[in-house]
C-alpha cells in the first residue's frame, strides 16, 4: 500500500472477515446472507433525519423537503430491494 501512498483511516477503516458484516457507500451488507442482505446503513439513517431536521429548522417548505425525500428514496431503491 506504500507504494501507493494509500493511507488507512483509523476511524472508518476496520480489516477484518466479510462473513462478519461491513457498512459500504451509505448501505450495510450482512456477510451471512451475502448481497441479499444489504440493508440502509445505521449512520445513514442518522444522517438522513439531522439532514431533515436541518431542512426544517432552515425554514424548507413542503415541497423542499418532498423533493429531498424523492431523491434520497431512489438512492436507497438503487441499492436495496425493500420488497424483500
Amino acid at each position: 500500500m506504500t507504494a501507493l501512498s494509500i493511507v488507512k483511516h483509523s476511524d472508518k477503516t476496520f480489516v477484518g472477515r466479510v462473513a462478519r458484516g461491513f457498512e459500504f457507500l451509505g448501505y450495510r451488507f450482512d456477510g451471512e446472507s451475502g448481497l441479499d442482505g444489504v440493508d440502509i446503513a445505521g449512520a445513514t439513517w442518522h444522517n438522513h433525519f439531522a439532514r431533515l431536521e436541518a431542512l426544517v429548522e432552515g425554514g424548507a417548505d413542503v415541497e423542499r423537503l418532498a423533493e429531498y425525500q424523492k431523491f434520497w428514496w431512489r438512492w436507497v431503491e438503487s441499492g436495496v430491494d425493500l420488497n424483500s
